[in-house]
Parts: structure tokens; C-alpha cells; sequence
């Protein structure tokens, strides 16, 4: 990319509000206690973004930007590069030197990109014939995992291989549909999976991942999980998750679900502590256990507060009490809302990505 138009970005790249501007509250009745600070354009739709070390990559469908969010109220943009694949990301996987982009449901491509250089991302390697809907990154970027059962081998960047051997098979996982797999420890990742429990899965071996935990949700629960992690890379109490089945069809399902674990590692079967469903705005009350991607509070420990993007209903912040219950506290709803993204930045900002390419800065305490 030319030096002018990257600057030109630069430029645009923080646009303060007043903080009159700010929508939110429970019951946006003034009260609230979530703060609009400033916002920012993506430069297009946002079709993924992740956080870490201080950095906000975010992709729109053709491009890779990356921010320097150190200073949470005033992020730069400090590196941009097109794709020449379409980039359907979500949650984006990376460990901030390997970066995982893919469209395995149209274009059947996975992008291993560089971004050691934040200045300067680069895509190093294609793999090709990819059609899992999310791949997540292993054992430092060295290894990944699709949805679907692919393994890559990623211990040459440069040179990927992708593996005949499916590791749902050979963790006796070949049902149900997995939405995605995501590592919230060195070499144990936890599932979303479709229908039925989530569950815990050590991946050190990669070639022989094996199952060390599930959750109690019945195999014929449709709760459509989305994104699970266990807190604090394992060493919380709580397993929680995410789901975007729209209605809630038995007690036992919500848009934030925790798992008490408990009595692990003897005890191998995490029970449901606490569920949230929402009591949404009237034009979407049957959007109760529909949540996308959260995010779990920096102070979180044994329960605590949660970001829980729900799209048209914007951001809420929940807390979870010692015991696994989930309360909401407070909210924010932009206007035309459609949030799957949200992010602490620090104990007091986080950020709402907004599909519609808008990235809202806000404080809450």
C-alpha cells in the first residue's frame, strides 16, 4: 500500500464523539454507566477482528488492517494490506507472529499471513481445498484445526501441509458439526459444537487429541454453541460459552451458559451452573439465546463481568457470581446495531465492533 493512502488512513482513523452521543443503559433510560468516548472506521464491513498484546487486527472482506490499541482512547492504525481472497473471519485466530485468515465456505482458501511486522503484514502461504467454516491456530500458530476435522501442519508458514487424517475422527468427535475450536490454553481447546455438550480437548499431540471433558447438555439439545473457553487458560471454576440458537427451548440453554468445573481433573463432567437469556427489545423478543463472540473481563476470576455482543441488541455486560449465575448490569446499543464483536481493552474501555465497519470506544465504571 502507498505511504499516502496509509496515511490517509491514519488520519481518519479516530473520530471522538461527545459523550452526550452515547446510547446504552439496561433500558437506555439514562442511567446507564457505559460511556461513548470515540469511534473509529474500519475502512469497509467488518467480517473479523481479534485482540492481543495491545493490537486490534481487523478484517473487512478484501483487508487486513492492524491497530495499535496501547493507548485504548487513541488507537493508530499502523499497518493495512488487500487479500486477494474474499476473508470470512469472526473470531480471527492468531498468536501475533502467524495471523489465520479463511473463506472455507465459498472459496475454500485458508491465508497463513506474517504479522510480526505490524507495519507490514504479509500473506506467506495458501492452502488450498480448506472448507471448514473456522480454522483456529495450535500450539503457537505451529499447528491448526479446522471445524471440520483438517489439520494443518504450520511449523513452516511458508510451506503448510495439509494432513489426511481428520482429528474429530480421531478424537471420536465425528458428530456432531463443530462451529469452531478455540485453544484457551497451550495445547487444550475447547468446542462449540452445533447440537449437544461442549467439550474439552487436549490437543498436545496433535496427531492424537483426545477428549478430557464435557459439559452436561444432552446430545439432542439444539443449543447451537458458537464459542466456548475455559477462563483463565483453565484455571477458573467456569467453562463458559456461547450460543446463537434464537429461542431457548429448555432451561437448561441460554445466550451465555457456565459450567462449573469443579472437582476437575477427577471429575470429568462439568454440570451447568448459570444461564442468560435476554429480554430483548420488542422488534427482536424472540432473539433470547442468540450471543456471539464475548469477552471475559481482565479481573475475571471465579466469575466477574462479561462482554455479550447480540447484533441488533448491541453490547450488554454481564456478571457472573461466584456461584455461576449471570446477571445483566448494564448495555450499549449504537444506532443500527449489529455488534458480533466486543473486546476489553483494559479493566475500564472496551470496544464494539459494529458489521456495519464502525468500531465504538467506550468506558464503563
Amino acid at each position: 500500500m502507498g505511504i499516502r493512502s496509509l496515511v490517509a488512513l491514519a488520519a481518519a482513523t479516530v473520530l471522538l464523539l461527545p459523550p452526550t452521543t452515547a446510547a446504552g443503559g439496561s433500558a437506555n433510560d439514562g442511567t446507564s454507566d457505559v460511556e461513548l468516548v470515540g469511534a473509529f472506521l474500519a475502512g469497509g464491513p467488518i467480517t473479523g477482528a481479534a485482540l492481543l498484546d495491545g493490537y486490534l487486527y481487523v478484517a473487512t472482506p478484501d483487508r487486513l488492517s492492524i491497530y495499535d490499541a496501547s493507548q485504548p482512547l487513541a488507537p493508530r492504525l499502523v499497518g493495512t494490506q488487500p487479500s486477494p481472497h474474499n476473508i470470512y473471519g469472526e473470531l480471527i485466530s492468531t498468536d501475533g507472529k502467524t495471523l489465520l485468515l479463511n473463506d472455507g465456505l465459498a472459496g475454500g482458501t485458508l491465508d497463513v499471513w506474517n504479522v510480526e511486522d505490524k507495519t507490514n503484514p504479509l500473506i506467506v502461504s495458501t492452502v488450498r481445498g480448506v472448507t471448514d467454516e473456522h480454522v483456529s491456530c495450535l500450539l503457537g500458530c505451529s499447528w491448526a484445526y479446522g471445524s471440520d476435522g483438517t489439520i494443518i501442519d504450520l511449523r513452516h508458514p511458508g510451506d503448510p501441509d495439509k494432513l489426511h487424517e481428520n482429528w474429530k475422527e480421531i478424537a471420536g468427535l465425528a458428530k456432531p458439526h463443530l462451529h469452531r475450536v478455540d485453544e484457551f490454553r497451550t495445547g487444550f481447546m475447547a468446542t462449540g459444537p452445533r447440537q449437544g455438550p461442549p467439550m474439552v480437548v487436549d490437543v498436545r499431540r496433535p496427531l492424537k487429541p483426545r477428549v478430557i471433558a464435557s459439559t452436561g447438555v444432552p446430545k439432542n439439545t439444539p443449543s447451537a454453541f458458537l464459542f466456548s473457553t475455559w477462563a483463565r487458560g483453565g484455571r477458573d471454576r467456569y467453562l463458559v460459552t456461547s450460543t446463537e440458537q434464537r429461542r431457548c427451548t429448555s432451561e437448561r440453554e441460554g445466550a451465555l451458559v457456565t459450567f462449573d468445573s469443579q472437582g476437575w481433573p477427577k471429575d470429568r463432567h462439568f454440570e451447568l451452573a448459570g444461564s442468560f437469556r435476554y429480554q430483548g427489545r420488542t422488534e427482536q423478543s424472540d432473539n433470547s439465546c442468540a450471543a456471539y463472540y464475548f469477552s471475559l473481563h481482565p479481573d475475571f476470576d471465579d466469575g466477574g463481568l462479561i462482554l455479550l455482543p447480540n447484533g441488533l441488541e448491541g453490547t450488554r455486560i454481564v456478571e457472573v457470581s461466584g456461584r455461576g449465575a449471570i446477571e445483566e448490569v448494564d448495555s450499549f446499543v449504537p444506532p443500527l446495531s449489529d455488534v458480533w464483536l466486543s473486546f476489553w481493552i483494559d479493566e475500564e474501555i472496551f470496544y464494539a465492533l459494529n458489521t456495519t465497519g464502525e468500531v465504538y470506544i467506550l468506558r464503563y465504571g
